[in-house]
């Protein structure tokens, strides 16, 4: 049995800069779905998060922030939402919002 791999890369964000939406943009590049968790940025940073949409990363917004830890389990949680209609991923990988790590 061959099964297919699918995966989306997963972004925990708080208070990223242009950095985030270049990594975004190589990402979405290479046709690699991007969840990303603004995690009580503030708005001083919606344009950054604005533009990642654009490109079609799916952002899911925290009104405060709540750490690291909730960032991610919002992320998985939001990525189980897409997977119950259809996405198919059965990976995450998940990365730092300048794409450091």
């Amino acid at each position: 049995m061959n099964k297919s791999i699918k995966y989306a890369v997963l972004i925990p964000a708080y208070k990223p800069d242009e950095k985030f939406v270049d990594f975004v943009t190589l990402l979405t590049m290479k046709n690699i779905p991007v969840v990303a968790v603004d995690d009580g940025s503030g708005e001083t940073c919606s344009e950054f998060f604005t533009e990642a949409e654009k490109l079609g990363c799916v952002v899911v917004h925290h009104k405060v922030n709540k750490g690291k830890g909730q960032a991610l389990r919002t992320g998985f949680e939001e990525i189980i939402r897409l997977n119950s209609k259809g996405a198919g991923y059965n990976y995450v990988i998940t990365e730092d919002c300048d794409g450091q790590h």
